[in-house]
């Protein structure tokens, strides 16, 4: 899923965004402290000069996510992530070649909608500062249609509506990555579990 390959989970971003889901939220009541429950190595991330808040309720202030970003091909498959304010929507595309060069008029086309918030919080990486961000996968369709209730529903039983703590990190040549899950369902799935590395064998670039 989409959010499974980014780190942002569910989002499929479900996928992952892998690509990208998480779910419910801890205060932080300390100003410039570490999040709450989260780890030691990471420090809060003041906005335009402000203090701590609580988790889940900053937003993305300098907007350095807003627009579409287009993933690394991944065995045939490429998703397109758009962010927009607290919003983000994948499509995930199927091609018929692993290097996703010709796309696949009969292939399943995945799209997540998800909810995103910007704690106040950062943690230094191999591509530079990332910051901390949590994806709520919202809903869920195929080729337009949404999924049914029933569907929804056993993706609920999956953990498919998780919000997934993850972080995100824009490198100094502008592509994206989110946090490294190293075959590890733990990570990402509380605040304690925030990745600390990105995963830069899977990107994304802005168009």
């Amino acid at each position: 899923m989409v959010y499974q390959k980014a780190g942002l989970t569910s989002v499929m971003l479900a996928s992952a965004l892998y690509v990208v889901g998480c779910g419910g939220s801890d205060n932080n009541n300390n100003n410039n402290n570490v999040e709450a429950g989260d780890n030691s190595g990471m420090t809060s991330m003041p906005v335009n000069g402000g203090g701590g808040t609580n988790e889940g309720a900053g937003t993305d202030s300098t907007g350095m996510l807003n627009g579409t970003w287009v993933s690394d091909c991944d065995s045939g498959e490429v998703t397109t992530a758009t962010f927009s304010g607290n919003a983000v929507t994948a499509v995930e595309r199927e091609y018929l070649d692993v290097d996703c060069t010709q796309p696949d008029p009969e292939g399943t086309l995945l799209e997540t909608q998800a909810s995103v918030s910007f704690p106040q919080g950062s943690v230094s990486t191999s591509v530079g500062t990332a910051y901390f961000i949590n994806v709520t996968p919202e809903g869920y369709s195929v080729n337009g249609v949404p999924f049914t209730a029933e569907e929804i529903q056993s993706f609920g039983d999956f953990g498919s509506f998780d919000t997934d703590y993850s972080i995100y990190a824009i490198a100094n040549d502008g592509r994206l990555y989110f946090g490294d899950d190293p075959d590890n369902f733990d990570v990402g799935s509380s605040p304690a579990t925030r990745p600390t590395e990105v995963d830069q064998t899977y990107g994304f670039t802005r168009q």
